[in-house]
């Protein structure tokens, strides 16, 4: 699930590096109810957007916890926070039981499009992470990292 695109983003390059399996990229935004019955490894990721993960993902995860337990998982955020305060925000989103399962943790950074932002989205994110005009922080290295895991 993706607000401004960087977690899609995420998602098709993690798609693209795994070719060589059956990959399915679904969208939690235009497809919630998603058989894991038919997957042996559930790659789950978002953004964080004003200092929380999409609630489409948080109720996914919630719903189907006791299934990806069963399941060889990955989990990723992409974020603007840097370092200690994205761990804590990968932390804070993702059920304990869930971080401690997964085989891979990606934290691959974010990007700013102020093209795509409304004004308080603008003003807000100004506020919170400093920053007031279109930027990227996305880590592919990272990326790349996550998926050689799998």
């Amino acid at each position: 699930m993706s607000k401004h695109g960087c977690a899609e983003k995420a998602a098709l390059l993690i798609g693209e590096s795994l070719s060589d399996r059956e990959v399915d990229i679904v969208d939690l935004k235009r497809k919630m109810d998603v058989d894991l019955s038919r997957y042996d490894t559930v790659i789950v990721g978002g953004s964080i957007y004003l200092g929380s993960l999409q609630r489409g993902i948080r109720n996914f995860c919630s719903r189907n916890l006791a299934m990806l337990l069963e399941k060889r998982v990955g989990l990723f955020i992409c974020c603007m926070n840097e370092g200690g305060a994205a761990r804590a925000h990968y932390d804070a989103v993702f059920d304990g039981a869930l971080r401690a399962h997964a085989t891979a943790a990606g934290i691959f950074g974010g990007e700013l499009d102020f093209g795509k932002l409304s004004l308080l989205e603008k003003s807000v994110i100004g506020q919170a992470v400093n920053i007031t005009e279109s930027c990227s922080r996305f880590d592919e290295k990272a990326v790349g990292e996550f998926t050689a895991k799998f």
